[in-house]
């Protein structure tokens, strides 16, 4: 009796032991926390598995393309729900495998890349433009208040002769 218990207390501590040391065995949502990267999502959920990092980074990247910024697995975005592919998927997911995924994702970076750049360019255009007319307009107002000043030294020295006059001929 002593022994069957023994077993059966050994077989069940076996049975917790390969339960939670056990790896994703199907394939697992999980929503990303503001405190998630990719790595602490595998350790959480890969724990001693026999799969390399990279090829378990490769299949998340391959099952969730957008739910990583310009294709990077390191701009992981947070609240997107991620599929967590099972072991079983992620043997058989070899580099080529990933690759079409990975392209197609820097291929998205790069559009957004260069659209970001057109963005940009032509704020810069634009920008420029604004100086150049800022520029024009400045230099037609230095312009009018120089003609103004020019004016208003001819008023003041016609004042200023008025004045000399009328005291000359208050003085007569």
């Amino acid at each position: 009796m002593f022994k069957i218990k023994n077993l059966t207390t050994t077989f069940g501590i076996f049975f917790i032991i390969f339960i939670t040391a056990s790896v994703v065995d199907a394939d697992t949502e999980y929503t990303v926390k503001p405190t998630d990267n990719l790595n602490r999502i595998i350790a959480k959920f890969y724990p001693g598995s026999p799969i390399s990092r990279p090829q378990i980074q490769r299949g998340i990247l391959a099952e969730n393309p957008d739910a990583f910024k310009g294709g990077n697995i390191n701009f992981l975005m947070r609240g997107k729900r991620l599929l967590l592919p099972d072991e079983k998927k992620l043997v058989h997911l070899s580099n080529g495998n990933a690759k079409p995924a990975r392209d197609k994702n820097a291929e998205m970076g790069t559009k957004a890349a260069d659209n970001t750049l057109s963005l940009q360019t032509e704020k810069i255009s634009q920008l420029k433009k604004e100086s150049e007319d800022l520029k024009a307009r400045l230099e037609k107002l230095l312009a009018e208040k120089t003609a103004s000043d020019a004016k208003l030294r001819e008023i003041n020295d016609a004042l200023q002769k008025s004045s000399n006059q009328t005291l000359v001929e208050d003085k007569r």
